[in-house]
């Protein structure tokens, strides 16, 4: 099995995805660690495969935010296994209460920083509204043939008008 990740990690796609889409080598690395030593756990129930998929999990959630959610697929697994009669309910259980606070035992901290420096108890100070008020005019403008200024303005005016909701609103795009 290790010979079947080493093939996936060096093939073309592998390397391009990595490289082109999810720029963040560790990130994936990250994550395919998570994985694998998950698939380790599902099939041998050793404690230290546990431990390390429920250490690597929380810290891909601190290299990208995204990652939050990756807890709940690793417990859907768990629980289609008791579905099939694969594995016992309790373990279920079991394991997916040490997921969850070995998540919590390992962002604790960051989400504590964050609170101090931004008042919000968060993972990350990039909001929601990050994506509309600063990522979208680049593409606006560039749909509609204008400059980025001209974009972020129509686009700020929109949202307004549509919600009451203005940039100033946010503190945490100002920090």
């Amino acid at each position: 099995s290790e010979f079947f990740a080493a093939v996936f990690f060096f093939m073309p796609f592998s390397l391009l995805v990595t490289d082109r889409y999810l720029t963040q080598i560790c990130y994936t690395a990250t994550i395919m660690g998570a994985l694998w030593f998950w698939l380790k756990y599902l099939s041998d129930e050793k404690t230290r495969n546990l431990l390390t998929t429920s250490f690597l999990i929380p810290l891909s959630a601190l290299i990208r935010p995204i990652s939050i959610f990756f807890t709940a697929p690793f417990i859907a697994s768990l629980v289609l296994g008791w579905f099939w009669k694969k594995i016992e309910l309790r373990r279920v259980f079991v394991t997916s209460g040490i997921l969850i606070a070995l998540f919590l035992l390992v962002i604790s901290p960051w989400v504590y920083r964050n609170y101090k420096v931004f008042g919000l108890p968060y993972l990350s100070s990039i909001t929601a509204v990050q994506l509309y008020f600063y990522d979208a005019p680049a593409v606006y403008a560039e749909a509609q043939g204008i400059g980025y200024e001209e974009a972020r303005t129509a686009l700020n005016e929109h949202i307004a008008k549509v919600t009451g909701y203005t940039v100033e609103d946010n503190p945490i795009l100002y920090t």
